[in-house]
């Protein structure tokens, strides 16, 4: 029970230095207020990227969390931001109380969604498995043979289709 705890906290409040696990990685450093994070970023909204400068005003007036953010640009990709708190030393003016989605930054959800850390950020990721033993517990779980293919695989035997019997 207190390991359960001691995982709904960190998800919610997670430590900002220090090792914190998550389910495929384990996150080490700490945040140095490089300020790459907060500028140039993209923000989704459910599991797309706000494409438009008019769909963020839409959001922001019913989100109060947009309210941090202001539009940089619109490209290819979406639209770019850049949080309005970010000093021109690239600290943060408001790191004591800043929002909780910024102090979940960054999460294993980051890499999950395709996403990577600034180079000079103080964070790091490290994988809990390496890639192979996921393939390896896939197999097994598969009952595959190292070395062969998904197509390799015997199907099991079925039953003839007596529609299908030329007579």
């Amino acid at each position: 029970m207190i390991k359960l705890v001691n995982q709904l906290r960190d998800y919610f409040d997670p430590p900002q230095s220090g090792p914190v696990t998550y389910d495929y990685y384990v996150r080490t450093g700490q945040c140095n207020q490089c300020g790459q994070c907060c500028s140039g970023i993209y923000l989704i909204h459910g599991e797309d990227v706000i494409e438009s400068i008019e769909k963020f005003d839409k959001l922001k007036d019913r989100h109060e969390d947009y309210q941090h953010f202001v539009p940089i640009e619109e490209t290819d990709v979406g639209v770019r931001f850049r949080c309005r708190h970010l000093q021109p030393d690239n600290s943060c003016g408001i790191y004591e109380d800043r929002p909780l989605f910024c102090k979940k930054y960054p999460s294993e959800a980051t890499l999950l969604f395709g996403g990577s850390l600034a180079p000079k950020c103080g964070f790091a990721f490290k994988a809990k498995h390496k890639f192979t033993e996921i393939l390896e517990k896939a197999a097994e779980k598969r009952k595959l043979h190292p070395g062969k293919l998904l197509n390799d695989v015997m199907p099991e035997a079925q039953p003839a289709d007596p529609d299908r019997i030329a007579g």
